[in-house]
C-alpha cells in the first residue's frame, strides 16, 4: 500500500476518497492550484485497474490501454507524467518508461499508459485516431480546443480478446479558464461553490486550494505565497477554482439553471419566427422561437450542422413551418431567401442597420435579465455558444455589448441565428405594447 505520508493519503481530502473510488463513465475534477486534481485522477487509474489491497492487476484490466492528454509538452512532462512516475514508480508498478517524442509506461499486468499533448487545433487528439483505448485522462482540459472530448470519447472502444469492452472512463482535471466547454458540459448543470455531485453518468468535483490546506495536503501559507489578492479575477480562478471570465461574456446575465427549463412547456404563442445562419464549412444554424402573451420568449429548435446543403434542411423547415406556424424566416443570404420563397417558405434577409445587432444583444440580455428567455434543452449549441461567447480581454463585461468589442474566431452561428429571429419578435412585443391589434396567433 502508499506509506509516503500525507501526499500519498487520499483519506485526508473526502471528497479525493469520493473522487478516487467512484467509477461513473465520466468524472471531472475542477479546482484551484494545489487542489490534488492530477493525483486524483491517477490514484482513480490506480485504484481502477489495480486491487490495492494485493497491489497486483485486477483481471478484467489486463492488457488495458489508457491514453493521458495535457495541453503543451512541459506540461505533460511535468504533470501528469511526473505525477504518474511518482505514484506509481512507488508502487513499483512501472516496468518499462519510454520518453522523447513519444512517451509511454509500461505497467504490470500488460497496461500501457500512452501519452500525447494537445495544440489549440486539437492535432494532437487527432493523431490518435485508429487507437483503441479503455481510458482517457485529459489533465488541464479547459486549455484544450471542444473538440477534444468527443474526439477522445470516440478512442474507447478497446475490448479483451474474448470480445468484452472494459468498463470506459473519461477522467477531466482542470482549473477553470473561463465559461469554457468543460464549464458548459459539465459544471453549468450542477450548483455553484465547492462540493462533489453525480448527475447523469459524470462524478463532478469542485474544490478550491483552501481546502487542500485544511486537509493538511499544503502548507498553511501555500496560498499567501501565491500572491494573488482575495476578490481578484486571478484568485477566484486559481484559488477558489471559479470559473471567470476574464474579458465579459456578451450574455452576462444567462444561467443554464434559470434559463432551459426541463421540462419544456411553452405556452400558447403569439407570433413565432425562424432564424438561420447559412454556412458553407461553417455550420448551418436554424432556430425557431416565439413570444407568448406575457412577452416571454421561448426557443423552440435547433438544426446545427457543417457543410449543410439547402436540401438537408429546407425539409426540416417546412416542418417546422407548419407544426409551429412559423411567420417568416429570417436568412442572412439573399440566394437562399428566394430558394426558400420558391419552395414556398416566407422568408425575408434580416434587418442589418449599423446598430441593430447591439440592439438585439441588448434587448437579449434584458429579457435573461428578467428571466423572459427560455431555451428548449434541444438547442444544445446555441446554449454553449451563449455560455462561452465572450469579449476581448480589455473590455468589461459590464460595457455595452459593442460588435466590435467582440472577440473573433469564436462560434457564433447560434448566436445570430437567435438574433435574427429575436428583432422581429422584439418589434412584435413592441407594436402588442402600443396597443396595436395583432392577427396571427398560434396555439
Amino acid at each position: 500500500m502508499i506509506d509516503e505520508g500525507p501526499l500519498w493519503d487520499w483519506t485526508l481530502n473526502p471528497k479525493q476518497e469520493d473522487f478516487v473510488w467512484d467509477r461513473s463513465r465520466f468524472a471531472i475534477w475542477q479546482g484551484g492550484r494545489g487542489s490534488t486534481k492530477t493525483s486524483s485522477a491517477e490514484f482513480r487509474i490506480y485504484t481502477t485497474c489495480y486491487d490495492v489491497e494485493t497491489n497486483s492487476v485486477r483481471p478484467e484490466w489486463q492488457g488495458a490501454r489508457i491514453a493521458v492528454f495535457a495541453p503543451v509538452s512541459k506540461q505533460l512532462a511535468r504533470g501528469p507524467l511526473e505525477k504518474f512516475d511518482e505514484i506509481f514508480e512507488t508502487l513499483g508498478l512501472i516496468t518499462n518508461k519510454v520518453n522523447g517524442h513519444d512517451p509511454r509506461r509500461e505497467l504490470v499486468g500488460g497496461i500501457i499508459v500512452y501519452a500525447f499533448n494537445v495544440a489549440p487545433d486539437g492535432s494532437g487528439v487527432e493523431a490518435t485516431r485508429g487507437g483503441e483505448y479503455a481510458i482517457a485522462f485529459l489533465d488541464e482540459a479547459a486549455q484544450m480546443p471542444p473538440k477534444v472530448l468527443p474526439l477522445t470519447n470516440a478512442l474507447l472502444r478497446q475490448k479483451h480478446r474474448s470480445g468484452r469492452s472494459f468498463d470506459y472512463q473519461t477522467i477531466i482535471t482542470t482549473t477553470p479558464r473561463g465559461k469554457n466547454w468543460v464549464h458548459h458540459q459539465f459544471m453549468s448543470k450542477v450548483p455553484e461553490g465547492s462540493g462533489a455531485w453525480h448527475r447523469d453518468n459524470a462524478f463532478i468535483v469542485r474544490t478550491t486550494t483552501l481546502e487542500s490546506i485544511q486537509a493538511g495536503i499544503l502548507d498553511n501559507d501555500y496560498v499567501e505565497n501565491m500572491g494573488y489578492v482575495p476578490g481578484t479575477l486571478m484568485y477566484r480562478q486559481e484559488v477558489l477554482g471559479e470559473a471567470v471570465s476574464w474579458g465579459g461574456l456578451v450574455f452576462p446575465d444567462f444561467d443554464f439553471r434559470r434559463h432551459v427549463p426541463d421540462p419544456f412547456t411553452p405556452p400558447a404563442l403569439h407570433f413565432v419566427y425562424g432564424g438561420i445562419d447559412i454556412g458553407t464549412a461553417d455550420p448551418t444554424v436554424l432556430l425557431v422561437g416565439g413570444m407568448d402573451k406575457q412577452g416571454g420568449i421561448w426557443i423552440l429548435d435547433e438544426y446545427y450542422e457543417r457543410r449543410a446543403r439547402f436540401d438537408d434542411w429546407a425539409d426540416l423547415a417546412g416542418t417546422w413551418d407548419k407544426k409551429w406556424s412559423v411567420r417568416e424566416w429570417r436568412v442572412d443570404s439573399d440566394l437562399t431567401v428566394r430558394m426558400m420563397r420558391h419552395a414556398g417558405l416566407r422568408a425575408k434577409t434580416p434587418y442589418k442597420a449599423s446598430d441593430s445587432a447591439n440592439t438585439t444583444i441588448n434587448f437579449i440580455n434584458q429579457k435573461f435579465a428578467k428571466d423572459e428567455l427560455h431555451i428548449s434543452p434541444k438547442c444544445k449549441n446555441l446554449i454553449r455558444e451563449l455560455e462561452t461567447y465572450h469579449h476581448k480581454e480589455d473590455t468589461s463585461g459590464e460595457e455595452a455589448p459593442i460588435l466590435g468589442t467582440i472577440k473573433t474566431g469564436q462560434d457564433d452561428h447560434a448566436v445570430d441565428a437567435l438574433r435574427y429571429l429575436i428583432l422581429p419578435l422584439s418589434s412584435a412585443q413592441a407594436a402588442q405594447s402600443y396597443g396595436q391589434e395583432v392577427e396571427f396567433r398560434v396555439g
